[in-house]
């Protein structure tokens, strides 16, 4: 019997479904662990009955039965290389998750292996009413990357849109960060708790997404335009 399971992710990416899964999971008394992959010699394997994997790769060996979900497909440079890397020297797991058919298609396991799809839901604390003052005119939420080309929207604020403010909630890496935190109309807030993001960004009274037109961002659910 399933009573303890350890989810095993690399810690970047912004992950809402993780508390979905501990919500999902506590209704049956199982407690699903969050841990992140370089941390995760913290935690002995022994302990739990399942090893979920956020993936990423798994390389590593082990005796216990294991999930690998695949949120999304590889980004940065060399994504195609990453993928194929995913898809051949991966363990074999149990059981796979995919985000949607388009992201099972294009790994195309040619194995036996069971598989279910997933896609992003959203959680019920994004439907209730924050009564908040407005204090910025514009925030964005999520991953703050080169590769998303989110310095030119930082860009447009800090030369075109003086006049407006913008919010931006999510982990941001050191190189944008100390490119843009002196202007005076951009408000870093960094990454915070998942339960505080429907009244930090209901603070803002327009919500940005931007999905540029590049391979694979354009063939995955926009987890933070669902939330606005």
């Amino acid at each position: 019997m399933i009573k303890k399971i350890l989810c095993i992710h690399p810690g970047v990416a912004y992950l809402p479904e993780i508390e979905a899964y501990k919500k999902y999971f506590i209704q049956y008394d199982i407690e699903f662990i969050d841990c992140i992959k370089d941390l995760n010699n913290m935690y002995d394997e022994n302990d739990y009955d399942l090893l979920w994997y956020i993936m990423g790769t798994d390389f590593k060996k082990s005796d216990k039965p294991k999930v690998h979900d695949y949120a999304s497909l590889s980004t940065g440079k060399y994504v195609y290389v990453k993928d194929k890397i995913k898809k051949y020297f991966n363990q074999m797991p149990d059981l796979r998750l995919f985000l949607n058919e388009e992201i099972k298609d294009k790994y195309n396991f040619k194995d036996d292996i069971p598989y279910l799809i997933r896609d992003m839901g959203i959680d019920e604390i994004f439907y209730k009413k924050y009564d908040v003052e407005k204090k910025y005119d514009f925030v964005y939420l999520g991953a703050i990357t080169q590769e998303r080309k989110i310095p030119n929207l930082f860009d447009k604020f800090k030369n075109d849109l003086k006049d407006y403010s913008l919010l931006v909630v999510g982990s941001i890496p050191d190189d944008i960060y100390s490119k843009y935190k002196d202007v005076l109309n951009i408000k870093f807030v960094g990454k915070v708790d998942y339960k505080e993001v429907p009244s930090i960004i209901s603070q803002a009274t327009y919500a940005i997404n931007m999905i540029p037109d590049i391979y694979p961002f354009n063939v995955q659910t926009s987890t933070k335009l669902l939330e606005y």
